[in-house]
């Protein structure tokens, strides 16, 4: 393959990827081992799975918006008021990542 295939690759990923800002927020204990040096995690998935053995996490609240604009929200009914207002600063960010993104496609372009 060569880099310009590699790099149209990568750019479609992206741009499939950014058609949606997923927002999870979750709570509860976890016990996992972390094997890398610096103990950075980087495979948050496959450590929430491993929760199902190890721990006990529940979905509190998620977000989903796409590009139209349209939203899926969930919040659990017993959602503290922190959390929630911490998930909805997670949307935030994510929203205001998306745009910038945006407006550097439009100057690249």
């Amino acid at each position: 393959m060569s880099i310009f295939q590699k790099i149209t690759t990568q750019l479609a990923a992206w741009a499939n990827d950014a058609t949606i800002l997923n927002v999870n927020t979750f709570t509860g204990s976890l016990s996992a081992e972390i094997n890398a040096a610096d103990g950075n995690i980087d495979d948050w998935i496959a450590l929430l799975d491993s929760a199902k053995n190890n721990g006990n996490v529940q979905l509190v609240a998620a977000t989903k918006v796409y590009i139209d604009g349209d939203q899926d929200n969930f919040y659990a009914t017993d959602i503290s008021p922190k959390l929630h207002e911490i998930h909805n600063e997670a949307v935030d960010a994510g929203l205001e990542v998306r745009h910038g993104f945006v407006r550097l496609a439009k100057e690249l372009f």
